[in-house]
């Protein structure tokens, strides 16, 4: 994280760039985020001021596959792998289905693993400010709040019991996008 502030009398600003990153407790999964602050305000004279706040990121992650509760209802007694005479080409096929439960394979489940996202948003605050009279002030506000997000994920072919599988291969991409505002006036 670094930031720059500084200004005169009539102009003050605070700029700042962030990175944060998240690795998940599996194998699988992370979250990072590249966001940037920019704070200004400008005083024309001593009876209107004008500020504008913005904010931009960009976030990505792969999904980290919820298993914990399918770990702690697999039946322990059920090895993670067949026997190695059993394997066969494709890898996730090479999973044991549990023996005395309908749960499925947990760590089959985490190898399977592969959703991504990448959001892209930005708030944006501005605001009006006047005094046209001591002990009265008027201001308008506008806010705006804007992202987008593309999640792509695939779910491989596989086959390890009838009651655990996938028949095809499925690549999934959805598209999804938010606005809302919000404007204030006060006196």
């Amino acid at each position: 994280s670094l930031s720059v502030a500084g200004g005169s009398e009539q102009f003050v600003y605070n700029f700042s760039v962030g990175y944060y990153r998240n690795n998940s407790q599996f194998d699988v999964g992370y979250w990072d985020k590249i966001n940037i602050r920019l704070n200004t305000e400008y005083t024309f004279n001593k009876y209107v001021k004008l500020g504008v706040d913005i904010a931009p990121r960009v976030e990505s992650w792969d999904d980290t596959p919820n298993q914990f509760s399918a770990a702690m209802a697999m039946d322990p007694t059920t090895p993670v792998f067949r026997p190695q005479d059993q394997w066969e080409d494709n890898e996730y096929n090479n999973y044991q289905r549990s023996y005395n439960n309908q749960e499925w394979n947990p760590a089959g489940s985490i190898a399977r693993s592969n959703a991504h996202s990448r959001e892209l948003g930005a708030i944006l605050n501005t605001y009006l400010q006047v005094n046209p009279i001591e002990k009265l002030t008027l201001r308008t506000q506008f806010g705006a709040n804007a992202h987008y997000r593309r999640s792509d994920s695939f779910v491989p072919k596989f086959n390890m019991d009838p009651l655990e599988k996938q028949d095809l291969n499925e690549i999934t991409r959805r598209n999804q996008e938010w606005f809302d505002w919000n404007w204030t006036n006060t006196a």
